[in-house]
């Protein structure tokens, strides 16, 4: 429930509150792959890992927080910068130039 209210803070239109909360989900993500491959390097079937708990307590973790970091990966996505939209030409010259349109989807909006 608690990542629930960082996935809901994260919406808030305030650049310092979006850092912070990018700065948790970052170490907390990297602590989650580091731990993940970490016992994903030992190349040890699944079965043997169930045997000891081991791959039971990684399907936990899996399962507890597949719903939050989907919903974080759709947010982050959303809040990416958009690249420049550049159209190539060539001009009556014959010369190829690269033409910068405005954004689009923002004029259609509106």
């Amino acid at each position: 429930m608690g990542l629930e209210y960082l996935i809901d803070m994260l919406y808030i239109d305030d650049t310092e509150v979006f850092k912070v909360c990018l700065d948790y989900w970052n170490n907390l993500v990297t602590e989650l792959f580091e731990a993940n491959h970490s016992i994903g390097g030992l190349q040890l079937p699944l079965l043997s890992c169930l045997v000891d708990g081991l791959g039971l307590q990684i399907v936990n973790q899996r399962q507890l927080y597949s719903t939050p970091m989907l919903k974080l990966r759709m947010l982050i996505i959303s809040r990416m910068a958009k690249p420049k939209e550049v159209l190539i030409v060539e001009d009556q010259n014959g010369i190829i130039v690269h033409e910068t349109l405005k954004d689009n989807h923002v004029l259609i909006q509106y």
